[in-house]
Parts: structure tokens; sequence; C-alpha cells
């Protein structure tokens, strides 16, 4: 058994093989005390992606391969899909990235966004949504269209296309040019003038602004990822 600390905050107790088989940079680290001999503890204290939210997904997952959010399913769960994403990307849990990826395409592609009240709810978190997965990814692409959006590589799947973009950030930017003619409806000017300061995600808006193509409503493949 490990333990999982999560700042001062909250602790968690989780079989070690469990997390291991989740999570490759924690794997690394139970394997690094256990050739130590020192204590089973993993301390957990970064602010971007350590909350409680994020980890009880993770425990979960670790347990049932899957995460459930109490209470009835609203736009705002994207932030909290969003948490999980970073912190999966943090500690390399691949299918839980994906996994997280999968329900936010889906709470965006689902809900009826034509309709204000839940655009207006979802817009109440977007720009928390996007400066977590602009700064806690990595992608070196900005404004570049892969060839597929590429997912993770999970159960010996291999990427092939030469850019691979990540999949959260584009969601995010195609989501904006999807509904960008309700979204000025409902909002003034000052709702964008914080994310002229992500150059990264203007560059992805940018990139499916430009393309009539791209300003269909939002689809999903046959796994559940954002058709590009």
């Amino acid at each position: 058994m490990i333990t999982l600390k999560v700042g001062t905050i909250k602790t968690y107790y989780v079989h070690s093989k469990l997390i291991s088989s989740a999570s490759a940079v924690l794997d690394r680290q139970i394997k690094s005390q256990m050739k130590e001999g020192s204590t089973k503890t993993i301390v957990m204290d970064d602010d971007l992606t350590d909350e409680p939210i994020a980890f009880d997904s993770f425990t979960q997952f670790c347990y049932l391969g899957d995460y459930v959010n109490l209470g009835p399913k609203t736009p705002t769960d994207l932030l909290s899909h969003a948490r999980i994403y970073v912190l999966a990307e943090k500690i390399e849990a691949l299918e839980l990235k994906n996994l997280a990826l999968r329900k936010a395409t889906a709470l965006c592609v689902g809900m009826e966004y034509e309709e204000a009240t839940a655009l207006e709810s979802l817009l109440s978190v977007f720009f928390d949504v996007v400066s977590l997965i602009y700064d806690g990814t990595y992608d070196v692409h900005a404004g570049k269209m892969p060839s597929n959006c590429a997912m993770p590589v999970v159960d010996g799947d291999s990427a092939t296309t030469k850019i691979t973009r990540d999949g959260f950030r584009l969601l995010l930017a195609k989501f904006v040019v999807c509904y960008a003619d309700r979204i000025q409806e409902l909002k003034d000017d000052q709702f964008f003038a914080p994310f002229q300061e992500l150059t990264e995600y203007a560059e992805d808006i940018e990139m499916f602004a430009r393309d009539h193509n791209y300003w269909d409503k939002l689809s999903v493949d046959y796994k559940g990822y954002l058709e590009v």
C-alpha cells in the first residue's frame, strides 16, 4: 500500500501495483523507494494539478478503470476533466489522459450549447479551462493543423503523423470557432480580453477560423475523439 499526500490537503492509500499500472511517473518513484528501502509515501504539492478532485478521480481510475463525477452532468464539469487531464499528463497516466479527453469531448459535443443557459454555464469556467490546459500541457505546434488528432499511444497503437497536437487544446479552439456567433451574442468584448494573453490559444483559434470547413458543429470519431 502506498500513501499519496496531496500537499497538506488530503491523503490517499492505494495499492502499489495499481498505481504502478496507471502511472509511469509514480511507478518509477515506487521502484526507487523500494530499492532505497525508504518509506512508501509520495508527496504531490504542485499548485497547478494536485487538487483533490483530480486525485479523487485518479484513485478511482486505479481501481475501476474509470472515474465518475457525483451529481448531474453539467457544462462546468469541463474544468474537472481539464484538471484530471493535466494531472494525467504530469504523472504520465496515458490511459487516464485519454479518458479525460473523451469525457471532455463528449461534454462539448453532447450539450445543447445553442441554448443560452448551457453555454453561459460553460463559459463561466472556460477561461480557467483554457489557462489550465495551455499552461499544463506540452505542444510545440500551436497554430498548425495535424494530419489527424493524434492521441497518446495506448495498447500498441502508434502515431504516424508528422505533426502531433494536444487533443484538449484542439477541442477548446474548435469549440470557440463553432460557437463564435452564439458567444458573441452572449458576451461583450471584455469576455475575450483575457484570452489575448494566451498567444498559443489565439493561434489555434485562427487555425480553425481561417478554414470554413471547420465552422460546423463538433463531431467525434468512433473512438470518441474530436474529428479534425
